[in-house]
């Protein structure tokens, strides 16, 4: 049954959160999940969206909601805590920014987890924000597909989305993975990442 189909079943979804998986521009292709679920007839009656914050890294630009998840301002940016690189912005930010300029997107706000206290951090987060009522649903997107256990001689840094989905799973939320570009990213060997869809 194709995903469409089976996102049908949960035609009562109200408020779904689209979380990117890795680092980086994950949180960029929740956007593109967004409209393409919606062009499949998917819908809902709101979303937002949310990356994952590096535990590598300080942050600034973020307002905590709850311990462990932040609504993500429009001049978000990272500092290495290791200085081997200066402050550089978060795409984060820009995705804030992009909701806020488009509301036709239909996105009400950008978020982040902090991945501190991995995937315990994550599922404890989570279970909270569907007991306040938040989110019914999440959507882990992934670009590229490296979240689907490709084998360790071609994954390249599943880090990030290994503890998302352990945290997604241990919260034991309804939720869905989306898998936008299937070895788009260069990030695992496409014949690996086949087998693991089949």
């Amino acid at each position: 049954m194709c995903l469409a189909c089976r996102m049908r079943i949960h035609m009562s979804l109200n408020k779904v959160l689209f979380i990117g998986a890795g680092g980086g521009t994950d949180v960029f292709s929740t956007v593109l999940a967004i409209d393409d679920l919606r062009r499949a007839g998917i819908s809902w009656g709101r979303c937002s969206v949310a990356g994952l914050l590096s535990p590598f890294h300080s942050h600034e630009g973020f307002e905590e909601v709850i311990p462990g998840f932040y609504r993500t301002g429009r001049g978000a940016t990272a500092t290495p805590h290791r200085r081997i690189a200066n402050q550089a912005p978060l795409p984060d930010g820009a995705v804030a920014r992009m909701i806020e300029g488009e509301p036709a997107l239909g996105i009400e706000a950008a978020y982040a987890f902090d991945l501190q206290e991995g995937s315990l951090g994550i599922s404890r987060t989570l279970r909270e924000l569907f007991l306040r009522g938040d989110f019914d649903f999440v959507v882990i997107v992934d670009l590229g597909g490296d979240i689907l256990g490709a084998s360790d001689r071609t994954a390249m840094s599943p880090m990030f989305e290994a503890i998302l989905l352990r945290g997604v799973v241990d919260a034991r939320v309804p939720a869905w993975v989306y898998v936008a570009g299937l070895g788009a990213d260069g990030e695992g060997d496409p014949r690996d990442l086949e087998r693991a869809v089949d």
